[in-house]
């Protein structure tokens, strides 16, 4: 499996630095895929990323799209996906393209299932305080064939499900109407969240796929640290 019929999508803002360790790792690895990147930066950010993406080998449909919110940028960026299957990350994650050829074959071997992730860790490292630690985040895993019953799971255990390797088809659902809710939180994370889970199950496999930068407080109290 190689992975061509995946898009990766990645929203950014004012982060260069970031991308382009994104599409380096990409490319060191051999991915197949697609790559589809939205980018909010202010103007004098987005050129670093765009001289840099003139030599890299991806296939990557860049879009510069200053100050947009998250929530609308995922919205026009869903709609451009062609490929059967999407997993979308932040920009200071690196997949492990292994785990996610996993999280596809056990997306395909079964129908019932809308979303797949494997095992996530994070990491922080505070520079100056030479500070460097490594935790393992916790994914969703539902499992109940009732609606309701999976809508209560993911409120009682809330867990970002939203970057979980999905069907392109699930992807776009969980991002129509959105854009109508006023607070950010909700409409850029929580909604399509609770949205897919009411969707189907959702499942993990036993493999590392991601590896995230801790990048909020909220983040860094769900996840175990590991030191």
């Amino acid at each position: 499996m190689d992975l061509s019929d995946l898009t990766i999508v990645i929203t950014s803002r004012n982060r260069p630095e970031k991308l382009i360790r994104v599409v380096n790792h990409l490319e060191t690895f051999g991915f197949k895929g697609k790559l589809l990147i939205g980018d909010a930066s202010d103007h004098n950010y987005t050129y670093p990323f765009e001289e840099f993406l003139k030599r890299s080998l991806l296939n990557i449909d860049y879009f510069p799209q200053e100050g947009m919110s998250v929530v609308d940028s995922h919205q026009r960026l869903s709609s451009m996906i062609t490929t059967k299957y999407s997993l979308c990350i932040a920009d200071g994650a690196l997949v492990v393209l292994d785990g996610i050829k996993e999280c596809l074959k056990k997306l395909e071997q079964n129908e019932d299932l809308v979303a797949v992730s494997g095992q996530t860790f994070t990491y922080e490292y505070k520079k100056n305080k030479n500070n460097f630690r490594i935790c393992h985040y916790e994914m969703p895993i539902i499992h109940n064939s009732k609606p309701l019953e999976r809508f209560k799971n993911i409120c009682n255990k809330y867990r970002v499900a939203m970057y979980c390797v999905m069907h392109t088809r699930s992807w776009i659902k969980i991002w129509q109407g959105v854009d109508e809710i006023g607070i950010s939180l909700l409409a850029g994370e929580i909604i399509p969240t609770i949205k897919l889970a009411i969707e189907g199950k959702i499942t993990q496999i036993n493999s590392p796929y991601l590896i995230r930068e801790l990048h909020s407080k909220r983040t860094c109290n769900e996840a175990v640290n590991l030191r």
